[in-house]
Order: structure tokens, then sequence, then C-alpha cells
């Protein structure tokens, strides 16, 4: 499944691809349209490695320029791709109100090009909510996901495994304003969406085990450490039986099972830990280095907008956000 970071990426270059066709077809006798979409698209790519690089004056400074090279009346997906980048500039840089209208704009220009309903505004939305989150608006976040749910829901071909982006985000904005009612019951429902894993182009995706540690988090969140350690066993379990499988069918286990596995343990060896359990808090750390041991490299982390916030609810309460 795509991360919204690479949804954006890919929006980016298609919308690019479509803005040279669109300039070439007006400018037939001079190669000018090309090679401007390839200094826009340059622009974007210097823009994106400053931002990186935590540069955030030169990624602003690539990204105007890139903006200023597309015509206002564009109609590509150039302009809405690259409204909601210089929009994550200024979230970065902590500029959450000069934010906003890039991410909106963006999110306007995409509904009048593919309408209000349509599933592929997702990535607007998402960045649309992170901002709301920055700037404590949590009453509009619920909205857009509020929103984005109903849009999965009524897509043709919709499955309740399209759900769990949605729920994820929404779960994560339940728990960062301390609501544990609402955030338990939209956990539950992706258990119960988890219960049955999809089998996607012959990729099966199993998120019981995230699930159940979010539920597991909540349980913490009540004081119930007992039933938290359960939960958190039982997804355990869920990924050893996952690796039991990759094993047999390929004799090798892939580093992103292995990274959930090694977080899962490591969440165990805390919740020991705070049962006052050091003997079983030492092996379920020690298991996870051991795991991690096996890891090739050091896995990227990749950006995500703070609207999805985290696939796993964390151990700990997460503060509210202030401006």
């Amino acid at each position: 499944m795509k991360t919204i970071h690479s949804i954006i990426l890919s929006v980016i270059f298609l919308g690019l691809n479509c803005f040279a066709q669109q300039t070439s077809t007006a400018q037939t006798s001079t190669p000018t349209a090309t090679e401007l979409a390839q200094t826009v698209r340059d622009l974007y790519n210097d823009s994106l490695r400053f931002q990186e690089d935590a540069k955030l004056d030169a990624a602003l400074s690539k990204a105007e320029q890139a903006l200023a090279l597309v015509p206002a009346n564009d109609v590509s997906q150039t302009r809405p791709a690259l409204l909601p980048h210089i929009g994550t500039i200024h979230d970065d840089a902590k500029r959450y109100e000069q934010a906003t209208p890039f991410h909106q704009q963006a999110l306007e220009l995409e509904e009048k090009r593919i309408g209000v309903d349509n599933p592929k505004l997702d990535a607007y939305l998402f960045w649309l909510a992170g901002n709301h989150i920055n700037r404590a608006n949590f009453n509009e976040a619920e909205k857009v996901y509020l929103r984005l749910v109903q849009i999965t829901q009524n897509k043709k071909g919709f499955k309740q495994y399209d759900l769990q982006e949605p729920l994820t985000a929404l779960a994560n904005l339940y728990d960062l304003q301390g609501r544990l009612d609402d955030t338990e019951r939209v956990v539950n429902t992706l258990i119960e969406i988890a219960s049955k894993p999809q089998v996607i182009f012959g990729v099966t995706f199993d998120t019981y085990a995230s699930a159940s540690q979010s539920l597991g988090a909540m349980m913490l969140r009540r004081g119930n450490i007992k039933e938290a350690i359960r939960l958190h066993l039982n997804a355990q379990a869920r990924l050893d039986e996952q690796m039991e499988k990759n094993l047999k069918s390929s004799n090798e286990v892939g580093t992103g099972l292995l990274t959930r596995s090694i977080k899962c343990l490591e969440r165990l060896a805390r919740l020991y830990e705070l049962d006052k359990d050091e003997s079983q808090a030492k092996q379920f750390a020690a298991k996870a280095q051991t795991l991690r041991s096996r890891l090739p490299v050091e896995l990227f982390n990749l950006r995500r907008p703070p609207s999805w916030g985290q696939s796993i609810l964390s151990l700990e309460a997460k503060a509210h956000i202030s401006r």
C-alpha cells in the first residue's frame, strides 16, 4: 500500500508529464516546453533534498521558483502537487498559519478537477488534516477524517480493509486529545477489520498485530497492564506465525516483518518493566536485540504527515499539540 508521501511524489511527476504535454501542444515549434517542465522537475527535486536536510528557506525558495513557472491556468496536476509541498515546508518550519492556504488551495483545485467525492483526494485531505492538528484545530481535523471515511465507503469496489488508513488517523487524533472511549471504539473497529487478512495482488496484508498492540496501549491508558500484556503477546504470536510461514516458503524474513516484530518485543519489554517483572522484561529485550542483529541495514524512516500518526498507538499517552 502506498504511503501518503509516495502518493504525493507520484502526483508531482504525473502532473509534470501532463504539464509538458499540454504546453508542447501549444508550442510545437520549440523544445522550450519540455525544457521548462524539466526545470520545474529539477527545482522540485532540489527543494525536496533541501527539505530533507532541514534547509527550509532554501527548500521554500526552490519550490516557489518551480510554482512560478507553472501557468495559473494550468489544467494538469502540477500546481495542486506543488502547493502541498510548499505547505509542508511551512509546516516543518512551524509556520502553520502560512501553510494552511497552500493545503486548502491544493485541495480546492483537485476538487474542481476530479470532484469532491473522489477517493484520489485522500492525500490532499491527509495533509490538510495534519496542518489542522499542528494548529491544535482538532475539530476541523476530525471533520476531515470523517469525510475521508465517508469518501472511502462510497468508492467503487469498497472493502472494509480500505478504511484502515483514515481510521488509524482518527484513532491517533482521539488519542492525542485523551478521548479514551472514542479511541478505543475506533481501535476495536480496526481489530474487526484486521481479523480477516486481505490478499492484494497475491500479497497478504495482516494488520491484526498492529491493531492488537494499539488496543493494548488503550488498556495501559486505563490502568489494566495485564490485559495490555496479553494483547501484545497475542500480537507477537501473530508476528511469529507470519515469520514461520515466510521461512517455510522462502527461507527468509523481510525487513518489514522483522522490524514489526522487534518493535512488538520492545513494547513487551517495556510493559513487563512497568509491571515490575524484570526477568520477563530482560527476556523480551534480548529477543528484540537478537532480531535487530538480523537487519541488513538501518531502515530509512519515511516521512509521514502528522495527520496519519503512527500505525500503532504509542504506549505512553501523547501530549496535546499546542501552537
